[in-house]
């Protein structure tokens, strides 16, 4: 049977733990009035969603019961926590974006505009490819400083070395290599300062013609030169 009528029903506001449509087996399930002009929607006596002019909100969930998630598989989905956006997988939380918009891929507390734990491959037949543990793998070609790489790997800078060689301690001087207008250059580079010594250890110019920093001892072997021109 159909029920109509001419003017408009009114029914109490509710509450999330008594909504005003409920279930005769279940009354802390069901629509209430949220506040002014909000309809809002519980379960289990608790808010699990509103609607009003502002648009749909839900309950931010977490990474093991996400918001939104489907009917087959409940613990993957997409979930929400104090200005974090995150999305999980088998209940466990897999991509976050925090409040300042940093991404975290395999991490909770990104650090940086994009922060990945684990290994990383990049490259259409890469990307089946198991990354070494906590390394990298790239197809193509890599610019460092530069939006136009040549080879596998460009570094470019025109304030500094392009590479440094380091031990990994903090007292050792790192070694540094140059290229300025197409001169090779190897120095030392200060571990505390990180100034480059003002001698090169080794330069090549563009004509291939080769400078050492200090010549070569003849006590050694050396030819007591430090230089060595195409000509010599």
């Amino acid at each position: 049977n159909v029920a109509t009528f001419a003017n408009t029903v009114l029914i109490r506001a509710g509450t999330a733990a008594l909504p005003s449509l409920a279930f005769s087996n279940d009354t802390t399930t069901g629509i209430y009035r949220g506040g002014p002009g909000q309809v809002a929607i519980s379960g289990a006596g608790s808010v699990r969603a509103t609607i009003d002019s502002a648009g749909i909100r839900v309950a931010d969930g977490s990474f093991g019961t996400p918001s939104f998630s489907f009917l087959n598989d409940t613990d993957t989905g997409v979930f929400a926590s104090s200005d974090i956006l995150g999305i999980s997988t088998a209940g466990l939380q897999r991509v976050t974006i925090d409040a300042n918009g940093l991404v975290g891929i395999g991490e909770s507390s990104p650090g940086s505009r994009l922060s990945v734990s684990g290994g990383t491959t990049i490259g259409a037949t890469y990307d089946t490819t198991v990354a070494p543990t906590n390394g990298l793998l790239v197809e193509g070609l890599t610019g460092i400083g530069t939006t136009s790489p040549r080879y596998s790997l460009t570094v470019a800078s025109s304030t500094g070395p392009q590479l440094a060689l380091v031990d990994g301690t903090l007292a050792s001087d790192h070694w540094t290599q140059r290229n300025i207008n197409g001169n090779f250059y190897l120095a030392t580079s200060s571990a505390s300062t990180f100034t480059t010594s003002t001698v090169a250890a080794l330069s090549i110019d563009t004509n291939g013609d080769l400078t050492l920093g200090k010549p070569l001892r003849t006590t050694q072997g050396g030819t007591g030169l430090n230089s060595y021109t195409t000509g010599d």
